[in-house]
């Protein structure tokens, strides 16, 4: 039987409240990022709509922005399903940020693990 309280001590250890630290502020940043470009590119486009003009430099990085930022989960829910119902298409949304700021607090986990291991870096 595996000892419940080790394992208890490791999920509460300083390092992995760090990494959890990481992880949700990587995430609320990028919910925000992901949500202030598609506001902002809908909004640009709606005015370039009622002018009739060509895509605003404002619009260009708007767009460029939220195509890397819904990456993978949210343009994969474009992509591929559709026809989400409107909470299942927030969901994609929240757990594609979740994603991003599990890798966020993974790779700093992994530099800081790296470091401790290797003198030179």
């Amino acid at each position: 039987m595996p000892n419940l309280s080790r394992s208890v001590q490791e999920c509460t250890s300083p390092e992995m409240k760090r990494s959890v630290l990481v992880a949700v502020a990587v995430a609320a940043v990028h919910f925000v990022l992901q949500c202030a470009a598609f506001t902002i590119g809908f909004d640009a486009g709606m005015a370039r709509f009622d002018q009739g003009g060509p895509a605003s430099l404002v619009e260009r990085a708007a767009r460029l922005i939220l195509a890397v930022a819904s990456f993978p989960l949210a343009s994969l829910a474009m992509h591929g399903g559709g026809g989400l119902r409107v909470a299942a298409q927030w969901f994609v949304v929240l757990a594609n940020s979740l994603l991003w700021g599990m890798a966020a607090a993974g790779a700093a986990w992994g530099l800081g693990h790296a470091q401790r291991r290797v003198p030179w870096l």
